[in-house]
């Protein structure tokens, strides 16, 4: 049985520029050690917007008066119950694993509404 071809180096010249969308090497000197009390902690209300994501405050406001002349509805409360169905696919199956399951299966089919 003979070897697959071996996979050709990623450079063809140690110096040579990695291609297009891959990291660049690191630093020579390695990266810099963390700061001495650590990383200071994200901002508690999250991150605010770039700059320019939004136009100015000057331009966006807008006066607008909102009336409502009408009474509120009538509300009412509907409450639709479903009736409980036995899935007996899945007590029959469950039965050939743990046949005192079957107490359980007759139990829910007597009960179900």
């Amino acid at each position: 049985m003979s070897q697959p071809p071996a996979y050709p180096p990623p450079y063809a010249e140690p110096n040579a520029t990695p291609p297009q969308g891959a990291y660049p090497p690191p630093p020579q000197g390695g990266y810099p050690p963390p700061p001495q009390g650590g990383y200071p902690p994200p901002p508690q209300g999250g991150y605010p917007p770039p700059p320019g994501a939004y136009p100015p405050q000057s331009q966006q406001m807008q006066a607008s008066n909102v009336v409502v002349m009408q009474q509120p509805a009538q509300q009412s409360t509907v409450i639709v119950r479903e009736s409980a169905n036995v899935n007996h696919a899945l007590h029959c199956i469950i039965c050939f694993f743990f046949p005192p399951w079957l107490f359980v299966w007759i139990w829910m089919c007597l009960t179900a509404e």
